[in-house]
């Protein structure tokens, strides 16, 4: 109230109508400072164009690993594989047979299924009481790599649908809108004292009263 201001910012992504909130300080000279990101979080690998459910997948593996719990994160990397799978269409069981239709309705290439099918393994190995726990190395690759598959099937393709558009002169795509959100009615500002901050509900009250009867004036504050 006193010192320099924050302005926080909901906005969407023109190009893929992700949500985005940032902030930017006042420098006390009429101006605001950059845009900082605050959600997602800046450290996030993953393209918008991801589902947010395989999004939110990704992020609980990326919390086991910070959690030091590789094996925990093999088993979150192949839930994502699973979850791919599913908003693919893939319905072949068990999960390599999902896979290799995904590679052959020609959602993921050669190379991105020789990927898939390990980290599927590394996963298996994860789930199973082996003895042998998931490595450190093992398990930060496997999440590079997972997110290296979701940026291509989802993000990549919505990327080089930009760049033949621009380079066509043909107009872009816009995401939708964001939804109509409800905004509540703020309460009336409680009157202000000056030197003692904000005043009571009731004292603001007497304030009004008084100063319309010093101005002579009936339920009105200059």
């Amino acid at each position: 109230m006193w010192g320099p201001g924050e302005l926080v910012t909901l906005t969407q992504c023109s190009e893929c109508g992700r949500v985005l909130v940032v902030t930017q300080g006042d420098d006390l000279e009429g101006r605001w400072s950059d845009p900082v990101r605050v959600y997602p979080p800046t450290g996030d690998q993953l393209s918008f164009g991801v589902p947010s459910k395989l999004r939110d997948e990704c992020e609980e593996a990326r919390r086991c690993f910070t959690a030091k719990a590789f094996t925990a994160t093999a088993v979150m990397v192949r839930r994502v594989l699973e979850g791919l799978c599913l908003d693919q269409g893939a319905t072949a069981k068990p999960l390599i047979n999902a896979l290799k239709q995904l590679a052959a309705e020609g959602k993921l290439d050669g190379r991105l299924l020789e990927w898939a099918q390990e980290l599927r393994g590394l996963g298996n190995h994860g789930a199973h009481h082996t003895g042998m726990p998931v490595q450190r190395q093992d398990a930060h690759d496997a999440l590079l790599l997972t997110e290296a598959i979701l940026n291509y099937v989802y993000a990549l393709p919505m990327q080089f649908e930009a760049f033949r558009r621009r380079r066509a002169g043909e107009p872009p795509v816009l995401p939708p809108p964001l939804a109509s959100v409800p905004v509540q009615q703020a309460p009336p500002a409680a009157a202000m004292v000056r030197g003692d901050g904000p005043a009571p509900a009731p004292q603001a009250h007497q304030i009004e009263r008084e100063a319309a009867g010093n101005h002579g004036e009936s339920g009105q504050a200059r």
